[in-house]
């Protein structure tokens, strides 16, 4: 620490403030690409993740829809209703195969 003490004021306080300004430009640099990172992987989540959650979401709707309508085909009373519900069955099958 000698060293220190045997310089002026003036040189000192540029030593220091040399180092503040390294230390400032290394946490900025360290932001900036933890931002980079950060918006890397919000954009995985929209674009890759969100995209095959809404497929998942697809296949479930078609596969109720298929469900509900193979329950009230059970309990259809006429002919019509039940021809009405095969159909739908028939089109809830054919989107899930889509979603697939």
């Amino acid at each position: 620490m000698n060293i220190l003490q045997n310089l002026s004021i003036r040189t000192r306080l540029g030593i220091g403030y040399v180092v503040l300004t390294c230390a400032l430009i290394l946490v900025a640099v360290m932001g900036i690409r933890g931002e980079s990172l950060t918006q890397d992987s919000l954009d995985n989540q929209v674009n890759h993740l969100n995209v095959l959650k809404s497929l998942g979401n697809s296949v479930l709707d078609a596969a109720n829809a298929r469900a509900v309508s193979a329950r009230n085909l059970v309990i259809a009373t006429t002919k019509e209703d039940a021809n009405a519900e095969t159909k739908l069955i028939g089109a809830a099958h054919e989107k899930m195969g889509r979603a697939l």
